[in-house]
């Protein structure tokens, strides 16, 4: 009975360690040959690569520094939506150089019926185009959903009222997808004063960079998990 019983025990720990190796939890072990455990997107890159959300290259590199573009984007978003919305294939291409042939046609017409994502006013959608910080973090709040918000203005000392960017920048400071300061998303800007101290004096976000990849995991797994 006592063999039965250890048997019957030692069983439900093997699957609770199992379960332990879910989505949820993070191996030690880097998923990408160029991220280690230390890296400042680890958590959030190793939780969208377990999600099926994002991927690395074939060569086991996951190069976090690398650009994303406006097509690669549209897809993370649709994937990271929480209304699990499905490719839309319509007979008629919404941007002429988004053909049907291309490989995000279904994506970017998803995300365009939506109404998270537009084009240029020229019509074209320009897909292979790198996407700004700003460009992600509206995508973000109006994917999200999120009510306009007003945060304490100077948040960032260059983001400036008049920006077109600037309400969602807003917004996302407001429900944390944002944060000041934000290490790997924002700058530290300061001066030095005396020989070994300085003065904070505010933060820069970049917003007219192109977005890493490393930056639009963090982003994207924010968006996941905004209440």
């Amino acid at each position: 009975m006592k063999v039965i019983l250890r048997a019957t025990v030692l069983l439900l720990v093997f699957w609770f360690l199992l379960s332990l190796s879910g989505p949820g939890v993070y191996s030690k072990t880097p998923s990408f040959q160029d991220l280690s455990p230390d890296h400042w997107a680890y958590k959030e890159i190793q939780f969208l690569t377990q999600e099926g959300i994002i991927s690395g290259y074939p060569d086991g590199a996951f190069r976090p520094e690398n650009p994303v573009t406006r097509a690669e984007f549209a897809k993370l978003t649709l994937l990271s939506s929480l209304h699990k919305a499905e490719p839309q294939f319509p007979a008629a291409p919404t941007f002429p150089d988004v053909p049907r042939r291309h490989w995000a046609f279904g994506y970017v017409e998803a995300c365009v019926k939506l109404g998270w994502i537009s084009g240029y006013p020229d019509g074209r959608f320009e897909p292979e185009k790198t996407i700004s910080k700003a460009e992600i973090v509206k995508v973000i709040v109006v994917a999200r959903k999120l009510p306009a918000s007003v945060y304490k203005k100077g948040a960032f000392l260059d983001c400036r009222e008049e920006d077109w960017f600037f309400p969602y920048i807003q917004t996302a400071l407001s429900f944390n997808i944002l944060r000041v300061p934000d290490p790997g998303l924002t700058e530290e800007v300061s001066k030095p004063i005396g020989a070994y101290h300085k003065e904070i004096v505010g933060y820069t976000f970049s917003p007219d960079l192109p977005a890493t990849r490393a930056q639009a995991a963090v982003l994207l797994y924010r968006l996941i998990f905004t209440p």
